[in-house]
């Protein structure tokens, strides 16, 4: 382990992120959407901070420095919900971590996560890898890629617009 790595185990049941309750309200005469809190989300991130204060002393206000890879583990029992899928349950985790153990999830570089286990008979918990003052750019951070597909990215240096990714979709 590097002197820039920590590793943290949760007892807790991980749980994935979800879109909070949907609503309409009036503003300035004209309907608007507007989303809340998941409080089944926000239960969990409650939960994550209070291990990692209890277990490892990690306190609000006090992130590690960026850049950031995280990588999570994850076992989740299944007895009161639905299986989850890892991008979901990655988010909600990394989520909890921002402003604790990151200071923002805009610095995290890297991020990977696998689901080790699911099932009613499954015991919750969270395992995972922070690593802080990461490369943020430059050829460390493509360490993996074919040089090919390199080539093939530096190959074209000018940007096509597909779509202005604007709602709705212009016709």
């Amino acid at each position: 382990m590097s002197e820039n790595e920590r590793w943290y185990v949760l007892h807790i049941n991980p749980e994935p992120w979800a879109v909070g309750p949907l609503d309409l309200l009036r503003r300035g005469g004209k309907l608007a959407p507007t989303m809340g809190r998941n409080q089944q989300v926000h239960m969990y991130q409650q939960a994550v901070a209070g291990e990692l204060a209890v277990k490892y002393g990690a306190l609000p206000g006090a992130p590690l420095a960026p850049c950031y890879e995280l990588d999570f583990w994850f076992w989740r029992n299944t007895e009161r919900g639905n299986y989850a899928d890892a991008t979901n349950l990655q988010k909600a985790t990394e989520d909890a971590l921002q402003g604790i153990l990151i200071d923002n999830d805009r610095d995290v570089v890297r991020a990977q996560s696998w689901v080790a286990a699911q099932g009613p008979a499954v015991a919750g918990a969270v395992a995972f890898r922070v690593r802080w003052g990461v490369a943020r750019s430059g050829r460390d951070v493509c360490m993996g890629l074919a040089d090919e597909i390199l080539d093939q990215v530096a190959s074209n240096p000018t940007v096509t617009q597909v779509s202005d990714n604007s709602w709705p979709p212009r016709t």
